[in-house]
């Protein structure tokens, strides 16, 4: 066995330790040391879905540092079956992505990625029955002392569980707030009609062809081959929730719960 296939082999068992590890509390997380370079980006999403087929609407408010400075996308999708995808971007106010790069550096947030939501705890929120709403916090920092970047997933359930809801709605705000019909600089808008999802398991079509896809192994970049997992490092592949389009590592979806197909 060479130094690459010993190298994914560590990677795989670090991914296996951190799926089985405890969640960590918010005074935990705020007291983590992990090392990072410069913020690169904070993606906050937004999701509604309802039970009628093609109700979906997802809401993406993306902020980006480049040499160049801050710049500000607003991605706004409506349905699943004939999706509408509209884009624009803003000019940033100099001071508002200021206080976003203060509360991601004061609160500590790269190291909000460790807490994870307790099912035993109950969500205090009301959700009826027709309609289901999520959210999901991403950051992209520089990696320290390389080429690259290194993004992190923060569940804002489990932030509001441990009691940081407050900095996730105040961080949610100022993204929101950059979405400025004076701020605008571009838009555009795409539609598309996709083949039926197979929510709840009323639309599975048993003889349909696998949707195709062109996966890799999140671990030794192998491309897709049939089965769960690669088979050049076993490690578990990427995969797409079917109800909400988001991109996923674990058995359920960190946007909407659904399980993996």
């Amino acid at each position: 066995m060479n130094d690459d296939n010993l190298k994914s082999f560590r990677s795989f068992d670090d991914l296996l330790k951190e799926l089985r590890a405890p969640g960590i509390s918010l005074a935990e997380a705020r007291a983590l040391e992990i090392p990072h370079g410069p913020l690169r980006q904070v993606k906050y999403k937004w999701s509604r879905r309802g039970m009628a087929v093609d109700d979906l609407e997802i809401h993406e408010y993306i902020l980006t540092w480049t040499d160049g400075g801050a710049s500000f996308r607003y991605r706004n999708s409506q349905g699943s079956l004939q999706r509408t995808v509209t884009e624009k971007q803003y000019r940033v106010r100099e001071d508002t992505a200021d206080e976003v790069l203060a509360i991601v550096e004061r609160e500590n947030l790269i190291a909000w990625s460790k807490m994870k939501v307790d099912p035993d705890r109950q969500d205090s929120r009301f959700q009826p029955v027709d309609t289901t709403w999520s959210s999901s916090l991403s950051l992209a920092f520089r990696k320290p002392e390389e080429e690259g970047e290194m993004t992190v997933g923060i569940s804002t359930e489990a932030a509001k569980q441990e009691g940081g809801g407050d900095v996730i709605s105040a961080l949610a705000d100022l993204l929101r707030g950059c979405v400025r019909d004076e701020a605008l600089l571009s838009e555009k808008t795409e539609r598309s009609e996709e083949n039926p999802s197979p929510m709840m398991g009323f639309f599975i079509q048993p003889n349909a062809a696998p949707a195709s896809s062109s996966l890799t192994c999140p671990v030794c970049g192998a491309p897709e081959k049939p089965g769960k997992f690669c088979p050049e490092c076993g490690a578990p592949k990427l995969w797409f929730c079917p109800l909400c389009g988001t991109e996923n590592k674990r058995r359920f979806c960190t946007e909407c719960g659904q399980k993996r197909p």
